[in-house]
């Protein structure tokens, strides 16, 4: 039988005889021979089993859960023992990914916020929690209000959850509206505000004038009430719905 002392081990392998021993003093990986002088030695089937460990340890398995698939059990071979410890591993990463994904929305729309108000504040922290942990109940919103081919639309509206082009179109419009809220609405610079929100609501409604009309009423919050989309309370959607509407009234009339 090929025999491998620990110091050839560490050495061929880069593990550490530190690690090794610890691999033992846990039952991970042990010596398939010890001499009378306690040396310890390895064999063939010892070092493959030593890179298997190696392998999946980089593949973010647990030492506990590598035992555990190295453990023999019966009526169950290695290979069902390494595809069910891999399947279960593919779960647990996707589900660290779904976590990070929301966490990724979460400093988007914080960001985004900061950008909007110029301030952080922590009402609306805790709302963006709320909003990005409430995901499955606004898509259970949107399927009883709106047919499959609305909700196609209404789900590819920008957000402040993202970063993309249009929300930054969107935000900037939104940002100089807040700045202006206290101007007539007629003025030159308001009247600009307005076209862009027209254009831009066009647009990204696919140029669905009653979608438009109807998504503006379903977030429309109620007197004091907090917005249900962030940056359009009842105040700012007065305007916007002031100003627009001069708008189109000014165009009508050329």
């Amino acid at each position: 039988m090929d025999k491998y002392s620990i110091g050839e081990i560490s050495k061929e392998t880069s593990v550490t005889t530190r690690t090794l021993r610890y691999y033992e003093e846990i039952g991970l990986l042990k010596p398939s021979y010890v001499a009378d002088s306690g040396y310890r030695y390895y064999s063939k089937d010892d070092v493959i089993t030593l890179q298997q460990i190696t392998t999946f340890k980089k593949l973010g398995f647990k030492l506990s859960e590598i035992k555990e698939v190295l453990k023999e059990e019966k009526g169950i071979s290695e290979e069902d023992r390494w595809k069910r410890a891999i399947q279960n591993e593919i779960q647990t990463i996707q589900g660290e990914v779904k976590r990070l994904q929301g966490l990724e929305k979460l400093l988007y729309t914080t960001f985004h916020s900061i950008e909007l108000t110029g301030e952080l504040r922590t009402e609306d922290l805790m709302l963006f929690i709320k909003s990005v942990q409430g995901i499955d109940q606004r898509e259970k919103f949107w399927k009883r209000y709106f047919n499959e081919e609305e909700q196609q639309i209404i789900q590819g509206l920008p957000t402040f959850e993202e970063n993309d082009k249009r929300t930054k179109e969107w935000l900037q419009v939104l940002r100089e509206i807040h700045e202006r809220i206290n101007e007539p609405i007629d003025s030159p610079e308001v009247q600009q505000l307005a076209e862009k929100v027209v254009n831009f609501s066009m647009h990204v409604f696919q140029e669905d004038e009653q979608l438009i009309n109807k998504y503006w009423e379903l977030i429309r919050p109620e007197e004091g009430e907090m917005a249900k989309v962030y940056g359009l309370d009842s105040e700012t959607m007065k305007y916007i719905d002031e100003m627009v509407e001069y708008y189109l009234k000014k165009e009508e009339d050329k």
